[in-house]
């Protein structure tokens, strides 16, 4: 009895910590407690499974907010599938706003996308 009970819980242990590899939850709660509005954990799993950590990109997508630009994931989603660094996009349309320029995210994506940044 004792040996089921220590091989169950460490078979939800290690079901846990995948879990947690998997879901990027805290990723996801902190972006909520920012402002910064994600559809679903989806999102953040598929930036998980393309290699581009949800860390970096709810960072950029926090301070872009923060510095008043409007984020369309969609369109950072297709950049991303396009062969573009959507956090080149983010970063670049903080600074703009932050020096009081006018942020258009498509013209931007097309210029990362033009400068081949990958």
């Amino acid at each position: 009895p004792v040996t089921v009970v220590l091989a169950t819980f460490l078979l939800l242990l290690a079901c846990g910590a995948l879990m947690y590899l998997v879901v990027p939850v805290g990723w996801y709660l902190r972006a909520a407690s920012s402002g910064v509005k994600l559809n679903a954990l989806r999102y953040l799993m598929r930036l998980t499974a393309s290699g581009v950590s949800p860390a970096t990109f709810v960072d950029a997508l926090v301070a872009a907010q923060r510095a008043g630009v409007t984020v369309d994931l969609r369109l950072l989603e297709a950049h991303e599938l396009a062969g573009g660094d959507p956090l080149t996009v983010l970063h670049e349309a903080t600074r703009l706003a932050r020096q009081g320029e006018t942020v258009d995210l498509s013209t931007l994506c097309a210029d990362d996308l033009a400068r081949g940044t990958r």
